[in-house]
């Protein structure tokens, strides 16, 4: 959700191992929202190491339905490069009838703009797993879709 208040399509990945929530720098500029001071150290694999570019209080919204949350984010120029790499074949996923997708567009690559961290990944969980195959992805319900 912007600083007015307008929802934005922003692309969210949940992460179980992460111990916060991040931004990008690009996403906090699109919404318009406050940007408070902080220089936190982040670590990641292989022992990389980013600096924070501020702290985002951010409200996201389900698009399917109202959830709401308000999380604070630490701000940072680039979570990962865009997801997929390459584009999914969507006959070969065979999506279940009835399955209402968080992102319609998980098949084409795009940027993340938030990575939504443990406790909110948790959060997020509903009762809901779909698994057709071992050679399939599984379909997880949760809040957002």
């Amino acid at each position: 959700m912007d600083a007015r208040g307008i929802l934005q399509p922003c692309r969210s990945l949940l992460d179980n191992g992460s111990q916060s929530c991040f931004i990008t720098s690009k996403c906090v500029k699109k919404l318009g929202i406050k940007q408070y001071v902080t220089n936190i150290p982040i670590f990641g694999v292989g022992e990389l190491t980013t600096q924070t570019r501020g702290l985002a209080k951010v409200t996201i919204q389900s698009r399917i339905n109202g959830f709401q949350v308000k999380l604070d984010c630490l701000i940072i120029e680039e979570i990962t490069q865009a997801i997929p790499v390459n584009r999914l074949n969507l006959r070969s996923l065979q999506i279940p009838d009835g399955i209402t997708l968080a992102d319609p567009e998980f098949d084409r690559p795009a940027d993340v703009h938030i990575l939504l961290d443990a406790e909110i990944f948790l959060d997020l969980l509903c009762i809901g797993k779909i698994k057709l195959s071992n050679c399939q992805p599984a379909w997880q319900k949760t809040l957002l879709g």
